[in-house]
């Protein structure tokens, strides 16, 4: 339960164990050819590898549940809990994980399974997607909530959180510092990730034209 933050240095497997979580729950075993090299053709191990294989053990609907899934040779599904017969249908499956999951792929994709990379097309896609995603406050103060699951206010806090991490003192609608305050005149405090890399970015810039009009000096 909370928000769960993978961090680590680069090349350390980040990226190749969030999208086997996100397969894991998300992608069939029974896709046509061309869907499968597009969905996971790319996690399959080099050299030669011809399949992946992922076993997520989780807990939902008051169950400890094991899932196996298989893609590409040997494709298949399987998902079993204690006193609960044991589901081999891929289709079958996938339909009981979503049951499971209970808010929509989409919700699972902008709002609850989202990359450092992906956050500013975050806010995007709530703005511009807002009519496909499940309503995660609602469900989660509802009567569906169950032991276990994300605390609504935790994950507005968390997100709130994360927001405040990357956009302190950027005005979005403007695209730039709040104020409109540059590098002349930059702020000094509660700087976010976001204004920080503007402020990198235009001191290069001005750098790069001081050294551009000392050159064109000397050629004077």
């Amino acid at each position: 339960a909370g928000l769960n933050v993978l961090e680590g240095p680069n090349e350390y497997g980040k990226t190749t164990l969030t999208q086997a979580l996100w397969h894991a729950l998300h992608t069939p075993t029974n896709l046509t050819p061309s869907k499968l090299r597009k969905a996971v053709g790319d996690w399959f191990p080099l050299p030669d590898g011809d399949h992946a294989r992922v076993t997520l053990v989780f807990e939902a609907g008051g169950h400890r549940w094991t899932l196996e899934k298989t893609w590409g040779a040997g494709g298949a599904s399987r998902l079993q809990a204690d006193g609960v017969p044991v589901i081999a249908d891929a289709g079958r499956v996938q339909q009981r994980l979503n049951e499971l999951l209970r808010l929509n792929e989409a919700t699972w994709r902008q709002v609850l399974f989202t990359g450092q990379a992906q956050l500013a097309g975050t806010i995007a896609a709530l703005r511009d997607n807002g009519g496909k995603l499940d309503e995660v406050h609602a469900l989660l103060k509802g009567a569906a909530a169950v032991p276990g699951d994300i605390p609504a206010e935790r994950l507005q806090a968390a997100l709130d959180e994360e927001l405040e991490d990357h956009f302190s003192r950027w005005d979005r609608d403007r695209n730039g510092p709040e104020g409109g305050r540059g590098i002349t005149n930059p702020w000094k405090n509660k700087l976010g990730r976001q204004v920080e890399a503007w402020y990198a970015m235009e001191r290069a810039r001005a750098e790069h034209q001081r050294v551009l009009q000392y050159e064109q000096d000397l050629d004077a």
